[in-house]
């Protein structure tokens, strides 16, 4: 029976993470900065010429190996929400980071939600609000379904140490 309940809950856990379709708007502000406002994924912003910082930012940084060695035996129950602004100085220097540690531990697309805010930290449809996001930007991580820890605007210790600790202050 114990046996069988440990199959559930993984399922559950990848059940989690979807592949919802991305439903953004673009905006412009009146500095010209384009902004996208919604769902958005990575090749979103990772193909658009209005943002050289995300492939500057990817290129330059190397993930700790240490708390990516811990994690990799954790990932495939673990599930993000990221709230970003295209515009913000934070997003663009913390966002590619991200990225580049979810590629080194295979994170796989389908698990990870992006939303663009705009300067009022709106996405749209309610989920930055829903969500209590009032800086950006804001990485949620969740185990199976319940929130483990953010990380909101910069981590504390580095993005994937931070992850590392909140796994171990999280129940099992």
């Amino acid at each position: 029976m114990i046996k069988y309940f440990g199959i559930l809950m993984a399922s559950l856990a990848l059940a989690s993470c979807s592949s919802l379709e991305p439903s953004y708007r673009t905006e412009t502000d009146i500095a010209g900065t384009k902004i996208l406002v919604g769902r958005i994924t990575r090749a979103a912003i990772e193909n658009d010429s209005a943002f050289p910082w995300f492939a500057r930012g990817y290129s330059t940084y190397t993930p700790a190996a240490q708390p990516l060695e811990e994690l990799r035996a954790r990932t495939s129950e673990l599930r993000f929400v990221l709230f970003i602004g295209t515009w913000c100085g934070d997003s663009k220097a913390e966002v590619p980071k991200i990225f580049k540690t979810f590629d080194a531990l295979g994170i796989e697309p389908g698990c990870i939600e992006m939303y663009g805010v705009d300067r009022k930290k709106d996405s749209g449809n309610g989920e930055g609000t829903a969500n209590a996001v009032t800086r950006i930007p804001t990485l949620i991580v969740y185990s199976g379904e319940k929130e483990i820890g953010r990380i909101v605007e910069y981590p504390r210790l580095g993005i994937e140490a931070d992850i590392c600790q909140m796994l171990k202050n999280a129940p099992h």
